[in-house]
């Protein structure tokens, strides 16, 4: 089985989000999933610490992970200055929320020159939330099973076949099902999810979005399950 992980931030990235992405890349592998990456390219990133771009972490990294770099707009000077002053207004929020809004149109140009046919299924990854709606358009022109993670130790979106399998599984977890058909349903419950945040898991889960094997065994059950 073959998945793309939309994940934004991973090594040499230094943040949390990258380094927990590794780990449940890490956890996905070891089920027997094969996973490509697409990533934001690290020199377009706009950080607020040079020290956030580390490439010790990629030895980390399995060598034969195939990524795909995409270069984010955000360090543009348009796109600096449309934040600055644009930022709170109308058209500041259609541009460029949910944070980093900026990558979703340079990610979806790579997208399209790429054979998305090669993919049992899409997963998209926060933070940034954004990945999500990368994810939306992905399975509506690709028509691809899609999870969404929303890092909470649990998946909270699943877009299937409201009566299988991996449906159940999603709802027991306290996940929200969509039909792929149920465009409407699907974009009010991304807008629930980006609103509101992932409800808290309970203490002592509280840290185990970073038990990787765990989580990426859980994923791969249930997107071998999207497949079936």
């Amino acid at each position: 089985m073959r998945i793309l992980a939309v994940v934004y931030s991973f090594p040499p990235v230094l943040v949390p989000a990258a380094l927990c992405y590794l780990k449940l890349i890490l956890g996905l592998r070891e089920s027997g999933v094969e996973v490509e990456i697409l990533e934001v390219d690290p020199r377009s990133l706009l950080a607020p610490d040079a020290g956030l771009l580390d490439p010790a972490v990629n030895e980390k990294v399995p060598a034969d992970l195939v990524r795909y770099p995409v270069w984010s707009l955000e360090r543009h000077p348009l796109a600096r200055a449309g934040k600055r002053f644009l930022g709170t207004t109308a058209i500041g929020m259609r541009f460029f929320k949910p944070r980093k809004r900026e990558w979703v149109g340079p990610a979806l140009r790579r997208l399209r020159r790429m054979d998305l046919g090669r993919y049992d299924a899409v997963l998209t990854c926060s933070q940034p939330h954004v990945n999500h709606l990368i994810g939306l358009r992905v399975k509506a022109t690709a028509r691809l099973p899609w999870i969404a993670y929303f890092g909470a130790g649990r998946p909270l979106l699943a877009v299937t076949p409201p009566r299988g399998a991996s449906a159940r599984v999603v709802r027991e977890v306290g996940g929200i099902v969509c039909d792929i058909a149920d465009e409407a349903g699907i974009e009010a419950a991304l807008e629930r999810l980006l609103d509101e945040g992932p409800p808290p898991p309970p203490a002592p889960a509280a840290t185990r979005p970073y038990h990787y094997r765990e989580v990426g065994t859980r994923l791969a059950t249930l997107l071998k399950e999207l497949k079936a």
